[in-house]
């Protein structure tokens, strides 16, 4: 799996092998609706965390209170 920051592009590459073994072998197990809503809202944040890194360390003019207010939103 290759994973490009700056394109955002995520590559998976399944190889299928004839002779395989028990360490080939993956488990699919089914999870619950609200975990995986859990992980899908903190992958969509990612991107608001690493602005508002940057921003703290680079451009402290865009750190205004609404700005702060919707980030403090979003962490809540």
């Amino acid at each position: 799996m290759t994973y490009d920051e700056q394109e955002f592009l995520i590559v998976n590459v399944t190889k299928m092998v004839k002779n395989g073994t028990m360490d080939d072998v993956y488990i699919l197990e089914k999870v619950k609706k609200d975990e995986v809503e859990q992980i899908l809202f903190i992958h969509s944040c990612v991107p608001m965390i690493k602005e508002f890194t940057y921003n703290l360390r680079y451009n402290h003019s865009v750190l205004t209170s609404p700005y702060m207010k919707s980030f403090e939103e979003l962490l809540t």
